[in-house]
């Protein structure tokens, strides 16, 4: 089996922590993952990894050639990656929210598929996050502060939220000019799908964020449901602009708060930061970065970087 190869399989399993994880994701027979791992312990004459009933571990040789192995890998990749007549092919998994996809990516993905025709594109799209490694996937894009060592973001876009209403639900309820008006007023609920969190709405003034605890009229887990909600006067809602826009253009929907807004949130594209960086990843990194660039409410600007783990949307 080629060497080369054969390090793909070995840190896959690494990373994985289970043979047969490592086949699933790499859609080869756990006997070929397992030969691999054997012909490159016999041809390096050390045990790379330990094995009991419940778990699977790097011995200490396997954790230094592991290091070995991704940097060798990543040297091949950047070489093949300057290679202007390379075509990239095989899968490349991609996991990102379902509204960026359906309102921003998918209609641009068209391009991205003829440059590179050799890929296989995987998209998996939910609002759930997902263990990367375990799941499989090459990267992800995400909205939020990241502060898991064990992954890589790269900003590639920023989020701007926008507070609005229904005219119907001001017409009932007044139109808040400062944060004390909200008394008496409802919210929208967003909760990302996989858990219920009763959080507040985030406002800053003078500089200083300030959480502002309203009562919801009702809370959903699909975001196209949640900008229906808003659209049908059932309370506010706070979300991207690069979906309120247009309702806002139209009247649907009427800006409130302007003057409160909170700065914009990080979308990154991550990666495990113990695998290498492949050129198909590269790939789609780039092309991401100048769809989001390109687009008037989703440009990168800087963001305020901060602790804890990444944060989904207080509200879409």
């Amino acid at each position: 089996m080629d060497r080369l190869q054969a390090m793909e399989i070995f840190l896959c399993v690494a990373d994985a922590k289970s043979f047969a994880k490592a086949a699933a994701i790499l859609d080869i027979s756990p006997a070929s993952v397992t030969k691999a791992v054997q012909s490159l312990e016999d041809y390096l004459a050390v045990r790379l990894l330990q094995r009991t009933t419940r778990r699977l571990s790097l011995t200490p040789e396997g954790e230094a050639i592991s290091e070995d192995c991704r940097r060798i890998l990543n040297d091949v990749a950047d070489l093949a990656s300057g290679d202007g007549d390379r075509v990239l092919r095989g899968r490349l998994r991609v996991d990102m929210p379902a509204s960026l996809a359906k309102s921003v990516l998918i209609p641009e993905l068209s391009h991205f598929i003829d440059a590179h025709p050799g890929l296989e594109l995987v998209l998996g799209v939910d609002d759930k996050s997902i263990d990367l490694v375990e799941a499989g996937v090459d990267c992800a894009i995400r909205v939020g502060l990241n502060s898991d060592s064990s992954l890589v973001a790269q900003t590639i876009g920023a989020l701007q939220r926008v507070s609005c209403a229904a005219p119907a639900y001001l017409a009932r309820h007044g139109n808040p000019a400062t944060l004390q008006d909200l008394a008496g007023h409802a919210v929208i609920r967003y909760f990302p799908k996989g858990g219920w969190r009763d959080v507040s709405e985030e406002f800053v003034a003078d500089g200083r964020p300030i959480d502002v605890k309203l009562p919801s009229a009702v809370a959903v887990n699909d975001v196209d449901t949640y900008l229906a909600c808003g659209l049908q006067g059932l309370g506010i809602i706070r979300i991207g602009r690069y979906l309120a826009q247009a309702h806002l253009d139209s009247g649907a929907l009427v800006e409130i708060l302007p003057h409160w807004v909170t700065p914009p949130t990080p979308i990154s594209a991550i990666y495990p930061a113990r695998r290498h960086l492949s050129p198909k990843v590269r790939a789609f990194i780039a092309w991401a970065t100048g769809v989001f660039s390109a687009h008037p409410w989703l440009h990168p600007a800087p963001v305020r970087e901060g602790s804890g783990a990444y944060r989904p949307y207080k509200s879409a």
